[in-house]
């Protein structure tokens, strides 16, 4: 893997605040919000071969966590210890 340009370092950076909103709005949980988020830079890293400069990096970006999104609710809806509001606030009283 090559080095990043300085451009795709300041695009990758510029584009936190954006996608995080983005990944927000998509999951309505902050918190998987900031995990997906942190998948989404990895994929991002390692792709960066792919982007092509001068191309529009948010339209390739938000597909990214647009997947990542989708990849993280496949595997939340997998697993079976996910419990509703109420059972949780059941647990916290005992």
């Amino acid at each position: 893997m090559k080095p990043p340009d300085k451009e795709f370092v300041y695009q990758l950076t510029d584009w936190q605040n954006r996608l995080f909103g983005y990944l927000v709005t998509s999951l309505g949980n902050v918190h998987d919000a900031h995990d997906v988020l942190q998948e989404t830079n990895l994929v991002l890293w390692r792709k960066m071969d792919d982007f092509t400069p001068g191309s529009n990096f948010g339209a390739w970006a938000r597909k990214c966590a647009y997947f990542q999104a989708l990849a993280f609710l496949r595997e939340r809806k997998r697993d079976r210890h996910l419990f509703d509001d109420d059972l949780l606030a059941q647990f916290a009283e005992e």
